[in-house]
């Protein structure tokens, strides 16, 4: 296992983001600025953004079967 950070505030950290995401073998952690310290993994990052977007549209993002 290999541990490493991306700054993904730059557009080649979000490339590089972007490239490893499509690996199987790769497993990404987002830094939750927030709760300084803690980590959360990018299936729970996802689901976090469909809640923000849930709420302020007022429609469940889930229910419209984005992938």
């Amino acid at each position: 296992m290999i541990t490493t950070r991306v700054d993904a505030s730059k557009p080649t950290g979000r490339r590089i983001v972007r490239e490893l995401e499509s690996k199987k073998c790769v497993e990404l952690q987002f830094e939750n600025p927030e709760l300084s310290g803690t980590w959360v993994s990018f299936e729970d990052m996802i689901e976090e953004g469909f809640d923000d977007l849930s709420a302020h549209y007022g429609v469940d993002m889930r229910a419209l079967g984005i992938p």
